[in-house]
């Protein structure tokens, strides 16, 4: 669905076309696989991946992405908003079923306060974004996939609390 690094499948072309994501799932949104703070609420989260340009060859041919995560809260605590861009590696495994990595970077809106009530622990605004999703390709324009992204500042900044959000996302290729 969005990657040009393909097993061959008989699908003819490895070029695809640009890629709308969009997924909404109720769960915590600071707890997952590397972050064990928690927040009760859902996360809205919405990406475009764009087709290949030539010159990202020599490395795999990897898609450029934009996306965000807009946060909700159930309890009226600060939510922390985050836009993040980078690069996608995709694989199809089979025909439908694909799996894919991303690398990149973020900015978010996080008070950084150690004060405040408010505080998330960041360290600070800008981190690194790294994704990994698993799907299957329903039809040729639409994907349903599960996924998970990590924002990390990597021990760069004070703290080094983390976000994450995962779930399940629809896909539409245009």
């Amino acid at each position: 669905m969005q990657g040009t690094t393909q097993i061959p499948t008989g699908r003819g072309s490895a070029r695809t076309p640009t890629c709308w994501k969009s997924g909404s799932v109720a769960r915590s949104t600071k707890r997952g696989v590397l972050t064990r703070r928690e927040d009760n609420g859902f996360v809205v989260n919405g990406e475009v991946l764009f087709p290949s340009p030539g010159f990202l060859s020599f490395i795999g041919s990897p898609r450029p992405y934009i996306g965000t995560d807009v946060a909700f809260v159930d309890d009226g605590a600060t939510t922390v908003n985050v836009a993040y861009a980078g690069l996608n590696w995709q694989v199809h495994w089979t025909e439908r079923f694909y799996t894919s990595a991303s690398l990149g970077g973020s900015v978010n809106n996080a008070d950084l306060s150690n004060g405040s009530p408010n505080h998330w622990g960041v360290g600070c605004n800008t981190l690194f974004h790294v994704g990994a999703s698993a799907g299957v390709d329903v039809t040729e324009r639409v994907s349903v996939e599960a996924y998970t992204n990590h924002f990390s500042n990597a021990n760069q900044c004070f703290s080094n609390g983390g976000l994450e959000s995962s779930g399940l996302r629809a896909g539409l290729k245009f």
